[in-house]
C-alpha cells in the first residue's frame, strides 16, 4: 500500500494516546500540555496538572536535582537525556522515570518539551543483573578460596611426603646397619 493513502492519527492522538508520557512546560516548569499516560503516572487528570509546575511533582531530591542541573542544563544546552528522577503520585507513592526533554521556541516563547518513560522493568533487570554479579562474585571468591586451601594443602601433603620419604630412608639405613652389625655375631654364634 502507498504511503499516501495511510490514513495516520492526528498530532493531538498520537501525543495522547503516545505509550510514554509527554508534558510540554513553559521555561518555569509551569505544564501547559501533558498526556494520559502522564496523568496516569501522577494520578492528576489532564486539566488539575495544567498550571502545576513540573518540578512540584517530583520528590525533594528531584526538585533541587531539577533547580540546580536539569533547567540551568536545558537552557545551556537545549536538552537532557537519559536522566532518571521520581515523580510523585497524587496518593504519595514514587514513580521512577526516564527523562528527556527539548527546549524550543514557538512564537518567541521557550518551552521544554518532555518525554518520560517508565523504569520499573528496567530497574528490575538491573537489579537482577546485580544480584547475578554478586552471586558471580561470591562464587569467583569460594573458587579462589579453594584453591588457596587446595595448594597449601598440596604444600602441606608434599611436605609430609617428604618427611615421610626421609623417615623411610632412615629406618632403612637403620635395619641395614642394625643387621649388618648382628650378622657378625650372629655368625660367631652360629659357628660356636
Amino acid at each position: 500500500m502507498p504511503a499516501d493513502n495511510l490514513s495516520l492519527p492526528d498530532s493531538q492522538r498520537l501525543f495522547d494516546g503516545a505509550p510514554c508520557a509527554l508534558v510540554v512546560t513553559r521555561e518555569d516548569g509551569t505544564i501547559v500540555q501533558a498526556n494520559q499516560c502522564f496523568s496516569d503516572w501522577t494520578g492528576f487528570s489532564v486539566e488539575e496538572l495544567k498550571e502545576r509546575r513540573f518540578q512540584d511533582l517530583l520528590t525533594m531530591g528531584g526538585r533541587i536535582f531539577h533547580q540546580t542541573h536539569l533547567a540551568p542544563l536545558m537552557k545551556m544546552q537545549g536538552s537532557i537525556a537519559e536522566v532518571k528522577l521520581d515523580l510523585l503520585h497524587r496518593d504519595r507513592r514514587t514513580v521512577t522515570v526516564l527523562l528527556n526533554g527539548v527546549r524550543h521556541e514557538h512564537a518567541g516563547i521557550a518551552y521544554n518539551e518532555l518525554a518520560l518513560f517508565g523504569t520499573t522493568d528496567r530497574d528490575k533487570y538491573e537489579r537482577e543483573l546485580l544480584n547475578a554479579r554478586k552471586l558471580a562474585e561470591a562464587l569467583l571468591q569460594e573458587k579462589t578460596a579453594a584453591e588457596v586451601a587446595l595448594h597449601q594443602a598440596q604444600a602441606e601433603l608434599s611436605s609430609a611426603y617428604e618427611i615421610a620419604q626421609r623417615r623411610a630412608l632412615f629406618a632403612e639405613q637403620m635395619v641395614a646397619i642394625v643387621s649388618h652389625d648382628l650378622k657378625n655375631p650372629l655368625t660367631a654364634i652360629k659357628m660356636a
